[in-house]
């Protein structure tokens, strides 16, 4: 497959101006095949936003995206493998919560199966632990704040349904 990247590298090399080859295109490698699809790594996070689609007529890939694995993406990836294996535990704070905000288990595992980390709390005095975002399967927003996969289960710290009023697209916090 490496052999098939760089192939498509040598025609796109073709079809740019060379300075925009040596900025964009040059520094993407191959990285791994899976059952998912072809990953393609980046030097970071600036080329993927700039690079995020190519289309290739001369193949047989309709589209390749380009992967970008940070450490977030890594650590939220290990925390959806052990939510789905069911290692984790409710702190009480979160049972309290779950019970007054009426939150049900199998919403928790949908958020945290298709969400995202929204912040990062790598120093937090209890330790380190993130927020995460998603939807239910009813598009109900929630906010998972739960520790890193490096405990031998995960905590579910808090969880709860973000004010509108205090969350921009209930990513960001507002000013």
């Amino acid at each position: 497959m490496e052999a098939v990247w760089n192939e498509i590298k040598s025609a796109v090399k073709e079809k740019i101006p060379g300075h925009c080859y040596k900025m964009w295109i040059e520094p993407i490698e191959f990285d791994k095949t899976t059952e998912d699809g072809v990953y393609l790594s980046c030097p970071n996070q600036f080329y993927i936003n700039k690079t995020a689609v190519f289309s290739f007529q001369n193949s047989n890939w309709e589209k390749a995206n380009l992967c970008y694995n940070s450490p977030a993406m890594e650590i939220l990836n290990e925390i959806r493998a052990k939510i789905q294996q069911g290692q984790f535990e409710l702190s009480r704070h979160a049972v309290d919560r779950m019970l007054l905000r009426n939150i049900l288990m199998p919403e928790i595992q949908q958020v945290i199966a298709n969400g995202e980390m929204i912040e990062d709390y790598p120093n937090d005095k209890y330790g380190p632990s993130c927020l995460v975002l998603g939807l239910t399967l009813t598009q109900r927003p929630l906010h998972i704040q739960c520790s890193y996969p490096s405990r031998p289960l995960i905590k579910i710290i808090t969880i709860y349904e973000p004010n509108p009023e205090k969350w921009v697209d209930f990513k960001k916090r507002s000013v």
